[in-house]
């Protein structure tokens, strides 16, 4: 059985009782928070509570640290607002979030589920394969996928094994899907790698490694023009087409 609180009034000789003290009823938790982990940030969204004794004035945002347990207030956005972004994070830390909504008189609901992000996806790995002349070792690959932010480089090694601080022989755009390497003795063999780099800097896991023989030689190089007409001017573009006949022996 219930117990109801009473104010006691004393007037004269008399005691009566006044009408029992309600006290009021918070909103309701936020519902189906979901988190998902951006290029430098995490989007938070959620729906709405549902006010009882009071109009909801706003919701407020809170980020625990998964290592320590620290819990911080990181954000508050009106009440017609179900959505936030955290762009105070360390780029492949995890957090954990959850989401309180508050009325005008300062009566705060439950925690909305907790969620978790900060979790990265890296770039995917690239394919690689090699072919070589006398020359040069032409390297070709093929795209990565992006992963949590867009590609900005690859990264090329030569080395017969992976080893991370190895510095790169040659870095390219992310729009570049071949390189030469002619810094090459003919007769001599050469290993090589290659990493996608996204634009916090995370790298792919490395492609396989390519052992390639450079070929004993002296190549027959041919040049060629192309053109859609006969007559030319001063200052006309024309296409150059360079080919290796003889890649040697």
């Amino acid at each position: 059985q219930s117990v109801q609180p009473y104010a006691l009034v004393v007037s004269g000789d008399a005691i009566k009782s006044s009408p029992p003290i309600i006290p009021p009823t918070p909103p309701t938790p936020p519902t189906d928070l979901t988190a998902s982990t951006k290029c430098g940030s995490v989007e938070l969204k959620w729906n709405a509570s549902e006010q009882r004794s009071y109009p909801i004035q706003a919701y407020e945002i809170y980020r625990v640290q998964v290592d320590s347990g620290i819990v911080s207030l990181i954000g508050t956005v009106e009440p017609n607002e179900l959505t936030y972004t955290d762009t105070n994070i360390v780029y492949g830390k995890k957090y954990h979030y959850f989401v309180k909504a508050k009325d005008d008189h300062n009566n705060y609901s439950e925690s909305s589920n907790i969620v978790t992000a900060g979790e990265i996806i890296p770039p995917s790995t690239p394919y690689l394969s090699a072919l070589a002349n006398p020359l040069s070792v032409v390297l070709n690959w093929s795209p990565s996928k992006t992963g949590t932010c867009p590609i900005m480089n690859y990264a090329i090694f030569r080395s017969c094994s992976i080893d991370p601080g190895l510095t790169p022989i040659a870095v390219v755009s992310s729009n570049t899907r071949t390189w030469a390497d002619t810094n090459v003795v003919q007769g001599s063999s050469y290993c090589y790698y290659v990493q996608a780099i996204d634009a916090k800097g995370s790298p792919s896991l490395p492609s396989k490694i390519i052992k390639v023989s450079v070929p004993v030689g002296t190549p027959v190089i041919t040049v060629s023009a192309e053109a859609n007409r006969n007559e030319f001017s001063t200052g006309d573009e024309i296409i150059i087409k360079v080919e290796i006949i003889n890649v040697g022996t």
